[in-house]
């Protein structure tokens, strides 16, 4: 009897020594899931923005398509960056950031190639009141390293 009673005060304590040490490795694995689901929503974000930035592409919203680009890449960078399935990810990102340049500047040279076609050249006034034609070049030069230095300032 006192064999039986001492046997089953045993095993009560193993289990309760078990069930005390699961705990502690539960909690452990319970973070450790949380953590692996935001990696995974932080992954699901940047693949589906770097669908949207496709999209934003075919509409021509270069805008849009920039801003999209910079935070998908914040979202790499803070969150992604250690992992290295992941590293061609941002390769991608770099690489769509560089076509969205390109096509945004060709897109500006073809444009003010039009307006230098089709407006005639304008007069500005300088500090002794002669007139002064102002090059289109001249514009174009100046609008575009406003909008590079605006542009590569933000990133």
């Amino acid at each position: 009897m006192v064999s039986k009673a001492r046997s089953a005060l045993h095993k009560s304590d193993e289990a309760a020594t078990l069930d005390a040490l699961r705990v502690p490795r539960l909690s452990q694995r319970q973070r450790n899931i949380c953590l692996l689901h935001e990696k995974l929503l932080s992954v699901q974000r940047v693949v589906q923005g770097r669908s949207a930035i496709i999209a934003l592409l075919d509409c021509e919203d270069y805008f849009s398509a920039i801003e999209l680009i910079s935070v998908a890449k914040k979202v790499y960078h803070e969150q992604l960056a250690g992992i290295v399935a992941l590293r061609q990810l941002g390769r991608q990102l770099d690489d769509i950031d560089n076509v969205v340049c390109e096509v945004m500047c060709n897109k500006f040279v073809s444009l003010a190639i039009q307006w230098e076609d089709t407006s005639p050249p304008t007069t500005t006034t300088t500090g002794t009141g002669k007139s002064q034609c102002m090059s289109v070049d001249a514009l174009i030069i100046s609008l575009s390293r406003y909008l590079f230095s605006f542009y590569f300032s933000s990133i």
